[in-house]
């Protein structure tokens, strides 16, 4: 039981970070395509 407590914890920390991470990564994917896009348009 103090095992799954702990991992409970854990998970609680953990959640925040992964949620910012996910949102960082989000921002990340969208200027990408923002990127590609923008190549694309000067292509053709």
């Amino acid at each position: 039981m103090s095992t799954q407590r702990f991992w409970l914890a854990i998970a609680k920390l953990e959640c925040p970070m992964r949620t910012l991470y996910y949102q960082n990564y989000g921002d990340i994917l969208r200027s990408k395509h923002n990127l590609e896009s923008a190549l694309a348009g000067n292509l053709f």
